[in-house]
C-alpha cells in the first residue's frame, strides 16, 4: 500500500505483472480473502464514506462494489464458510454489520450506545458462530441462522459459579538447588480475579475483551479481558457456561489453540509454557537459561509448537492428548 493509502499494488509472482487498486482505507488491515482464495474483500474510503469492493483474484477485476452503513469502519472479516463478510465500526461506538458478498446487508447489531464499542472479533472454524468482544467486558456470540445473540459471557471479578467451574491458580514454590518450581492448584469458590483499573486520562485503555479464539471443534471459546491480564477464560459452548479460569502469576502474552487436538498453549513472557486440556492443566518449564517465551505457534499437525523469544526460539514436541 502506497503512502497516504493512495493505492494498493498487487504483484504477480507468476508473470511479474502488477495491478493497482485505488483508495484502500488502511495499509495493514481492512483486507480479507474468501476461504478458497478466489476473492478478496477490500475496505475503501471515498468522499468520507466507507465502501467494500470484492475483487476476483484471477484477473483482479471488480466482482462487487457497495457502500456500507458505518461512520468510520475499523476492519472486515470473511467467514470461514465463505457466505458472509463482517464489518465493524469505529471503536467509539458498538456497531457490527454482516453483508453477503453481493452487497446485501444481512444484519446490523448495536448492543449499546454512548460508550466504547467492539474490541475483538473471531469466527468459529465452521463459520456458524461469531464471537464479538467489547469494551464492556462482555463477549457476545451470534449464530449464522438468525444473527441473534446466542449467549453473552460476562467477565466478572468475583467467580461464584457455575457448579462445574474449575479455577486453576499458578503458584511458585522454592526448591533446594533447583530454584523456583511452578504448579497449578485448584481454588475453591468463590474466587477473586485480579482486576486493574485503567487510567482515565490515557487513550486506548486496557479494558474489555481484547482477545477471543475458538477451539478446533468450536466446543470451547477462550478469551482475555484486558483489565484482568493474568486470567485466561475458557467457555463451554455445549453448556453455554464458564468451564475454566486459569490465573497466572504474570500477564498473559499468547494463547493459541492446537489446530488438531483439543488443547491450549499459553505463555506469559517467562521461562514456562502452560498447557490446558479438558482433563486438566499443567506448567512446563523451558530448560533454556534466560529464555522468555513471548509467542507460540503450532505446526499444522498439532504435534509441535514453537516458543519464540526476541532473538531465539525452541520447539516443544507433544504426543497425542
Amino acid at each position: 500500500v502506497a503512502d497516504f493509502n493512495i493505492r494498493m499494488t498487487v504483484w504477480s509472482l507468476a508473470n511479474k505483472s502488477c495491478t493497482y487498486i485505488k483508495a484502500p482505507k488502511f495499509p495493514n488491515k481492512g483486507c480479507t480473502f474468501s476461504p478458497d482464495g478466489n476473492f478478496m474483500a477490500l475496505l475503501e474510503r471515498r468522499d468520507c464514506k466507507d465502501f467494500i469492493s470484492i475483487f476476483g483474484t484471477q484477473q483482479w477485476s471488480v466482482a462487487a462494489h457497495f457502500a456500507i452503513e458505518t461512520s468510520d469502519a475499523a476492519d472486515i472479516s470473511w467467514s470461514p464458510d465463505g457466505g458472509n463478510i463482517c464489518v465493524w465500526d469505529t471503536v467509539l461506538a458498538y456497531k457490527m454489520l454482516v453483508y453477503a458478498p453481493d452487497g446485501r446487508c444481512l444484519t446490523k447489531h448495536e448492543a449499546y450506545e454512548n460508550a466504547l464499542g467492539i474490541k475483538s472479533l473471531n469466527w468459529c472454524p465452521s463459520g456458524q458462530l461469531l464471537a464479538v468482544g467489547s469494551f464492556d467486558q462482555v463477549v457476545r456470540v451470534f449464530n449464522h441462522l438468525t444473527w441473534k445473540v446466542t449467549v453473552e459471557f460476562s467477565h466478572r471479578s468475583n467467580l461464584k459459579g457455575p457448579d462445574k467451574l474449575v479455577v486453576y491458580r499458578e503458584v511458585e514454590e522454592k526448591t533446594e538447588g533447583e530454584g523456583t518450581h511452578a504448579r497449578y492448584t485448584v481454588c475453591a469458590l468463590p474466587q477473586a480475579v485480579p482486576n486493574q483499573k485503567p487510567p482515565c486520562d490515557k487513550p486506548n485503555p486496557k479494558l474489555g475483551v481484547g482477545f477471543a479464539a475458538w477451539s478446533v471443534d468450536s466446543r470451547y471459546l477462550v478469551t482475555r479481558n484486558d483489565n484482568m491480564p493474568t486470567a485466561v477464560w475458557i467457555w463451554d459452548m455445549d453448556s453455554l457456561e464458564l468451564a475454566t479460569v486459569l490465573l497466572q502469576q504474570d500477564p498473559v502474552k499468547a494463547t493459541v489453540w492446537d489446530p488438531v487436538h483439543l488443547r491450549l498453549a499459553i505463555s506469559t513472557g517467562g521461562s514456562r509454557v502452560y498447557v490446558w486440556t479438558p482433563d486438566g492443566a499443567s506448567c512446563v518449564h523451558v530448560p533454556l537459561p534466560g529464555f522468555h517465551a513471548h509467542n507460540i505457534a503450532w505446526n499444522p499437525a498439532g504435534t509441535v509448537f514453537v516458543l519464540a523469544d526476541k532473538d531465539t526460539f525452541c520447539c516443544s514436541y507433544l504426543g497425542d492428548p
